[in-house]
């Protein structure tokens, strides 16, 4: 246990041995920790660290390629069929998912999901990553392309980015072409009007 948590020590992944062999001995998982190489993320908290040790080292990453026009569902199913959640998990988690670091969410209505905000991507993740790591790091995505340009256009017009995303997610699913997108796009806001 000693040469376990000096190890982590020594490599920055925990700040005090005490604190770590205190938690793994009053949870009683000592035992349980097993050997292998690791690829930690940035940001870990105990629980989260000894669960992971419990677990033992699994492949490294994994991918998953969201394709423009997937609504929350697609995503869902295409996890479960690489094996790592149910299709539900995910369901669930955008509806409860906790928004308050996400300006651009902020204008979004509380009974609705995440639905249009989980951008399109491929991306990877540790082996262990979790449901909401996975949300994470969509919104962080969708965040970094919704440039301030992009915001003062949507601000400019008397938007909102809920009101973008919607019928965006709207023309993304129902038109075919993507020369016929801006015209759908059009109608659409003139209509609303």
């Amino acid at each position: 246990m000693n040469q376990i948590s000096q190890s982590l020590a020594d490599q920055g992944t925990i700040k005090s041995k005490f604190v770590f062999e205190s938690y793994v001995f009053l949870k009683g998982i000592e035992g349980d920790l097993k050997a292998g190489e690791y690829n930690l993320p940035k940001v870990l908290n105990i629980k989260r660290l000894a669960e992971i040790l419990v677990a033992g080292a699994q492949p490294k990453e994994w991918e998953l390629t969201v394709i423009e026009g997937w609504t929350i569902k697609d995503i869902a199913f295409k996890l479960e069929d690489l094996g790592k959640f149910q299709a539900e998990e995910l369901i669930k988690a955008t509806e409860d998912f906790d928004i308050s670091g996400y300006d651009f969410l902020a204008d979004k209505p509380k009974k609705t999901n995440l639905e249009g905000y989980l951008f399109p991507d491929t991306y990877r993740f540790f082996a262990y990553a979790t449901i909401d790591d996975v949300i994470r790091k969509m919104l962080n995505n969708f965040g970094q392309k919704l440039t301030q340009q992009m915001r003062n256009d949507i601000a400019k017009q008397d938007k909102t980015i809920f009101e973008v995303v919607t019928l965006a997610s709207i023309v993304e699913r129902e038109v075919m072409t993507d020369a016929d997108r801006p015209i759908v796009a059009g109608i659409f806001w003139k209509r609303l009007k």
